[in-house]
Order: C-alpha cells, then sequence, then structure tokens
C-alpha cells in the first residue's frame, strides 16, 4: 500500500491546521508526524507549502522547533530528493540561527544527516553550504559549521578539503568561546574520518589546548586519546600543557583520560608529575581523579613499589571522602601486588573508614576483586546495624564471594547470623535479595547445609507474627525449590489469617501443586486470581 492510501487525507489536514493550533500537545504530534505529512502532500507541495508553512509559524516554543529540526532531516526523498536539498538546508539554517542549543544542535544533526544521503557528485551545495555556515557573522552558524564540516568530513570530494581544513583552521580561533568549543566537541568525528586528518586535527587540538576557556578546554581529552596512537608526541605535549594549565576542570578531565591516552606507552615522568601534584593540589576533585587512576598507575611501573605504597596511603589518608571514595573503588580494580600485606591493609583502612559511603565501596571492591574477604567480614556485622537498605543489599551481593573462601565452619559461625538478619530486615528489598543469594550458598554448602541450617532458619520466619517475614520465608522456600521439605508448613500458611501470605504463596507454589487447590478457592478474590493464573 502506498503512502498516500496509508493515511486517510482529512487527518492529514486536520494534522497541517494543527501546526498553529494553541493545543500544545496537538501540536506536537502534528510537528512530529511532518514525514507522514509531506508523503501525502507530495514533494512539489512540500516544498511549497508544508515546509514554508511550519517553519514560518512565529509562536513555536524550543521543544517545537527541535522537533521540526529533527523532522527535517528526514524529507530528502519528500521534496524530491537531492536536486532539491536546497529548500530543506535552508530551513535548517534558520533553526541553526538559534541561540539555544536544544534547537540548534537537532537541526545541526539533521544537516550531518542529510549529507550522509549524498553522493560525491552531489556534495556542492552541502559544501558551499558548509562554508557559508563558517564563514557567517552571526556565531551559532559558525557553532553549526564546525560540527556539520567535521561530521562531514569523511564525505567531502577530495577537491574540496584543502577548503574545509582552511575554514575549521579557522574556527579554532575564533573570537566565541561558543564556537570554539562546538569545533573542540566535533575533532572526535574529524579523528575518526579516515581522511588523512591526523595533521589538521593535531593542530587544532594543539591551538585550542592553549585556549583560557573551561567551556573549550575540558573537551580535548577525549580527541588526544583518539589521536595518541597516531601522534603520541602531540598527545603528552598537549597533556603536558592541559595539566599545568589553571584550568581545574580540564586536568579533571585529562587525568580521567590518562589510562586510555598513554595506554600502549605510558611516559613515565608526567605520569609521576600527576603523582605528585595529588599531594599538594589543593581541588579535591583533581586528587579523586588521580585516585581513580590508581590501577593505570600501578601497571604503568612509574613507580617503585614501595612509592606507589605511599602514594595510595597518602590517598587514603586525605581528609576529603570524595576521595578516598575513590581509592576504595580503584583498588577493586587492581591486579593484586602480592608484595607484602599491601591489599589486605589498605583495602581494611577503608573498610573502617569513618564514611558509610567509603566503607561501602570498599566493600565493593572486595567483592570485585576477592581482595581482604576476611577483613571485610570482620566489618560486616556493624556495617548492616547502622546502614540503610541499599548498602544491606550490598552486603547480601557479597556472600558468594566470601562463601568461595570460608569452610563450611566458619562461614556458620561468621557469616550465617548475618543471613538471619538480613531475611529478617524491615526492608523487602534486602530480604527478597537475600532470598535469591541462598541458591548460591546452597549450592556452595551442600544439601546437609541446607536441611541442618538453612531449613531452622526459614522456620522460624514462618512461626514469626511478622506477617512480613512470613511472607519472605516462601519467596526463600521458591527461591532454593524445597517446597516438599515444608509441605506441612506450606499447608498451613493456605490458612494464614493475612490475605498478603496467602497472595505470596498462590504465586510461588510449582504448578502441580496440589494447594493450589485450596487457594483456588480462597475467600479473597486476588488470592483466588493468582492461584488460578497458574
Amino acid at each position: 500500500m502506498s503512502g498516500k492510501e496509508s493515511y486517510d487525507i482529512d487527518e492529514i489536514r486536520k494534522m497541517i491546521s494543527a501546526i498553529r493550533t494553541d493545543d500544545h500537545n496537538v501540536r506536537l504530534n502534528a510537528l512530529s508526524n511532518l514525514h507522514l505529512i509531506a508523503k501525502v502532500l507530495g514533494p512539489e507541495r512540500t516544498r511549497t507549502e508544508l515546509i514554508p508553512y511550519t517553519i514560518e509559524t512565529t509562536d513555536h516554543n524550543p521543544h517545537d522547533l527541535s522537533i521540526i529540526g529533527e523532522e527535517l532531516g528526514k524529507l530528502l526523498n519528500d521534496v524530491g530528493g537531492p536536486s532539491h536539498i536546497k529548500i530543506l538546508l535552508e530551513a535548517l539554517r534558520t533553526l541553526c540561527e538559534n541561540e539555544d542549543i536544544l534547537i540548534r544542535e537537532p537541526a545541526t544533526d539533521s544537516i550531518v544527516k542529510l549529507g550522509k544521503l549524498l553522493t560525491k557528485s552531489e556534495y556542492g551545495v552541502i559544501t558551499q553550504f558548509a562554508k557559508d555556515l563558517c564563514e557567517d557573522t552571526w556565531y551559532p552558524l559558525r557553532c553549526s559549521g564546525a560540527c556539520v564540516c567535521c561530521e562531514l568530513y569523511h564525505y567531502f570530494p577530495d577537491s574540496v578539503l584543502k577548503e574545509i581544513d582552511q575554514e575549521l583552521a579557522s574556527l579554532a580561533g575564533d573570537q566565541m568561546v561558543m564556537v570554539r568549543r562546538s569545533l573542540a566537541k566535533s575533532i572526535p568525528s574529524l579523528i575518526k574520518s579516515e581522511r588523512n586528518s591526523v595533521q589538521l586535527a593535531s593542530n587544532i587540538i594543539k591551538a585550542l589546548s592553549s585556549d583560557e576557556s573551561a567551556a573549550v578546554a575540558i573537551e580535548i581529552p577525549i580527541s588526544i586519546s583518539l589521536l595518541a596512537s597516531s601522534a603520541p608526541d602531540v598527545a603528552l605535549s598537549v597533556s603536558e600543557k592541559i595539566y599545568k594549565s589553571d584550568i581545574w576542570q580540564a586536568k579533571s578531565v585529562l587525568i580521567s583520560y590518562l589510562d586510555r591516552i598513554f595506554k600502549n606507552n605510558p611516559p613515565k615522568e608526567f605520569l609521576k608529575q600527576v603523582v605528585n601534584s595529588s599531594l599538594i593540589d589543593g581541588a579535591n576533585v583533581i586528587r579523586a581523579s588521580i585516585a581513580r587512576q590508581i590501577p593505570f598507575i600501578y601497571e604503568s611501573k612509574c613507580l617503585s613499589f614501595d612509592e606507589f605504597q605511599q602514594f595510595v596511603m597518602s590517598l587514603i589518608s586525605d581528609s576529603e571522602s570524595c576521595v578516598r571514595l575513590a581509592v576504595a573503588s580503584s583498588l577493586g580494580k587492581m591486579p593484586s601486588t602480592k608484595k607484602g600485606n599491601f591489599d589486605e591493609s589498605s583495602i581494611t583502612t577503608l573498610l573502617n573508614d569513618e564514611e558509610l559511603d567509603v566503607r561501602m565501596e570498599a566493600l565493593s571492591s572486595v567483592a570485585i576483586s576477592g581482595k581482604a574477604i576476611s577483613s571485610a567480614s570482620k566489618n560486616l556485622t556493624d556495617l548492616i546495624k547502622f546502614s540503610n537498605w541499599r548498602i544491606k543489599k550490598g552486603v547480601a551481593d557479597l556472600l558468594p564471594k566470601i562463601s568461595n573462601i570460608f569452610d563450611e565452619k566458619r562461614f556458620n559461625n561468621e557469616m550465617v547470623p548475618i543471613v538471619k538478619s538480613l531475611l529478617s530486615d524491615e526492608a523487602s528489598e534486602v530480604r527478597q535479595e537475600i532470598a535469591r543469594i541462598l541458591v548460591s550458598l546452597v549450592k556452595k554448602y551442600g544439601e546437609k547445609w541446607e536441611k541442618t541450617i538453612l531449613f531452622p532458619i526459614l522456620q522460624e520466619l514462618f512461626e514469626s507474627p511478622d506477617y512480613m517475614l512470613r511472607k519472605t520465608g516462601i519467596e526463600a522456600v521458591s527461591a532454593i525449590s524445597c517446597f516438599d521439605q515444608f509441605k506441612d508448613t506450606l499447608e498451613k500458611l493456605c490458612s494464614d489469617p493475612c490475605p498478603n501470605v496467602r497472595m505470596v504463596l498462590a504465586r510461588n507454589l510449582p504448578r502441580n501443586s496440589s494447594l493450589l487447590d485450596k487457594l483456588k478457592k480462597d475467600e479473597d478474590i486476588d488470592v483466588k486470581d493468582a492461584a488460578n493464573k497458574h
């Protein structure tokens, strides 16, 4: 069925009228379906009526305009193909004139989308259009020009690349910060274009690395990381320049990219400078960023082990919790040092931190790495006494890791009380999580442990006056699939005074359970429905 036959003409007429209606939701629906309207109107009416009518409407709000910008990128075939692309580009240019990036960005993206649909022989119009954007006196258009030239660099014909290079080089020195920022954000696309753009990108990055605006400087590190393998000297010199600057935001972003920039050939002297600054830099954001690079710094071998140990311990003793939190996260991502008791002592220190978030992050690192499990287990009892449900849920997730290194006797002595406590926790999220974790514990310690240790704990839940705990008991039995072992208890629960308990039972019983017959006749309609759904 063709497009024209698929849509009722009266509905399309209503959509066209709705483009200027005062009802915002109705207008938004119409604008979101411009491509459908265009299919019914045909190319000529789309060019001469629909697009002008839409663009010339003066009371569109920013959201409307962003939708229009997005929709215009879908209309190339609906205006008659590449030979009529100019009507779309002119409409999109109008939107790109807006200073609001939420309007300008979708329109710019649509220009790029249209450009990718053209063949090299059809690029004359869009090449001139891109150059005009870059040379316009109105800065929002130059912002769009920077993006368009970088995003379409792969598609421009060889004959015009020199001109495009000149436009981009000129924008690197633009007087407007927003233009330079737009260019800086677009450089990754230029580098990825596979058009021998390394030299051009290097020159632009070197020019922008001296920029005094944080908005520009923070965009540079990602480009350095993409350029590093092809131009390692440029990557290092630009990194050093940014690190020596007073723009702390850019320094922080740069540090977060160090492991990607220098993954193949870490510059030891530069990394030592970074390490040393962690002791003196007054910005906690910088120190935290350095702390997140602990695994990379260790693997770079820029420090002796003694120096590395001193470096980490200085961050562990930092007065700012955000720094210690970053250290706690990093230690879980490091390979085991196998030297002395560094792994154990560093994580143990953080497990005893005064801040709860730091202790929890240290526990997460224990769970990830398997390091310092013994120390972690000693902290769990105290931790669950004073923690919120999210942290207790994290403790539950740690138990399978602990079971991997604790024999049954030790687990029973040290961890079973914690299991019992979590099964009785006031937060349902915690109880549900530990019920799920029981599967791993039973698999680890076997049927005898299940029968002698776990079953008595579950029986206590069933006998609790708290109906929430009786529900948890049912969920635990379901998780470990031991319905037969608790058949008598579950039969009693079919008559539990709390409908919620009977509901959970109905939902969790196996489909072939004879107990469902009783629940299918339950006086509570919801329980009855749940049982019958089996």
